[in-house]
């Protein structure tokens, strides 16, 4: 009987849990409890059992339904996922494609959302449902030419310097560059795209032959600034933009140059 009594005021409980998930949707929208919600911090420790339990089998059928009659999404961001999916969708029907610009007049949390989609997939953390339905709209892994992007490596950055410049970041896609010298023995990834391309060395973006400090952020809030002496390994934070966007980030030199 004890125990009977006990699995009562659980299922009590859990009532009660999904009558302040149904308020909190009707008040904000969605499911998507943030797991520290001081109005009622035990809202948002219980959506995490719950997706914790779904995830785990551990979750009666008619909770499962329940949950999921009310929008509930299984995964953390599943429902602010598929809104921008649909803003991204929305932009290929008037667009003819996925490049939503960074710059000027885009739409700045689509065009986060975009890069993001393309971080977790180069890092290879991008759930493969997803992954499908974006190459099925037409959506590129590598950052778009030719529709309101920065102009890209080649055609911005021989204009900056040399291209027998001898610091060069090789692009072999999905974000992943490999920055050589040019002197000494070639290394070993080079060398093997070499041999599988006829000779032809990889798409590359060439580096600035004098000192130079990065910016990274708007210039007009005090971006951070990363010297780089103009030759050896490129500052962390540097190749970590340039992975993403597939270009360098703006710069300016130490020191008047010729080649400006």
């Amino acid at each position: 009987m004890r125990r009977s009594d006990g699995s009562s005021r659980q299922a009590e409980a859990w009532t009660q849990m999904l009558h302040a998930l149904r308020d909190y949707k009707s008040q904000h929208g969605s499911c998507e409890v943030p797991t520290i919600y001081k109005p009622n911090p035990r809202l948002g420790r219980w959506v995490a059992a719950q997706r914790y339990r779904g995830k785990c089998g551990d979750m009666p059928t008619g909770r499962r339904s329940a949950l999921e009659q009310l929008g509930f999404s299984w995964t953390p961001g599943g429902n602010a996922w598929e809104q921008s999916f649909d803003k991204l969708r929305e932009f290929k029907s008037k667009h003819g494609h996925c490049d939503v610009p960074q710059i000027r007049n885009g739409d700045r949390e689509l065009s986060a959302w975009v890069q993001h989609q393309r971080t977790r997939h180069r890092k290879g953390v991008l759930e493969p449902d997803r992954v499908e339905r974006l190459e099925a709209l037409g959506f590129s892994w590598s950052v778009g030419r030719g529709h309101g992007q920065s102009p890209k490596p080649m055609e911005l950055y021989e204009r900056r310097c040399p291209i027998e410049s001898a610091e060069k970041l090789y692009s072999f896609g999905h974000g992943h560059y490999v920055q050589h010298d040019g002197n000494g023995q070639i290394i070993e990834t080079l060398e093997l795209y070499r041999q599988q391309h006829a000779g032809e060395f990889p798409p590359f973006i060439p580096l600035p032959i004098e000192p130079v400090v990065f910016m990274l952020g708007p210039r007009e809030i005090n971006p951070l600034e990363l010297p780089w002496e103009g030759h050896g390994p490129l500052p962390e934070k540097i190749m970590e933009y340039v992975s993403r966007d597939g270009t360098l980030p703006p710069y300016r030199y130490l020191r008047r140059s010729r080649h400006l």
